[in-house]
This record gives C-alpha cells, structure tokens and sequence, in this order.
C-alpha cells in the first residue's frame, strides 16, 4: 500500500536497515565481549600485582626485622669486644708489672 514513491523507498529499505542494524548490534556484541574479556584479564592482573605487593610488604618487614636484630647483635658484639679490649690491656699491664719485678 504504497502512498508514494517515497513511502515505497523506505519499505524497500527496511530490510537493509534491518541487516545494517543487526550487522552493527553484532559488531557491538563482539566488542563488548572483547571489553569483558580484557576487564577479566586485567583483574586477574591487578589481583596477582596485589598480591605480589603483599608479599613483597611481608618479606621486606621481616628483612627490617631480621637487620633490626642482627645490629643489636653487632652492637653487642662491639661492646663485646671493647670489654675484652679492656681486659687485655688489664692484662698486659699486669703482666707489664709482674714482669718488672721479677
């Protein structure tokens, strides 16, 4: 029932309008898919570089740890060694002095 050529034209092309709009809903899908799929990726990304972060959080505060003890350690072991400095220097001149009187 077409009024005019005009009207005519538009329901010649509908069912090209129809595949161009199922053809562009496609490629929209398609990209969507491709959009999730790149979200997935990059969350598993983002969790795993969180995790590495985690880790690498734990493992440098326990080597904090670990140098915190091993400079009280030295640090004892330096006052370790100035005592036995001074107890030598004890002994040599005790020895200094036993030696002169005999």
């Amino acid at each position: 029932m077409e009024a005019s050529g005009e009207e005519g034209l538009k329901v010649s092309r509908q069912p090209v309008r129809e595949a161009e709009t199922r053809s562009e809903h496609e490629d929209l899908r398609s990209e969507h898919e491709d959009l999730r799929s790149e979200h997935e990726d990059l969350r598993s990304e983002h969790e795993d570089l969180r995790s590495e972060h985690e880790d690498l959080r734990s493992e440098h505060a326990q080597n904090m740890r670990t140098y915190a003890q091993n400079m009280r350690t030295y640090a004892q072991n330096m006052r370790t060694y100035a005592q036995n400095m001074r107890t030598y220097a004890q002994n040599m001149r005790t020895y200094a002095q036993n030696t002169v009187r005999t």
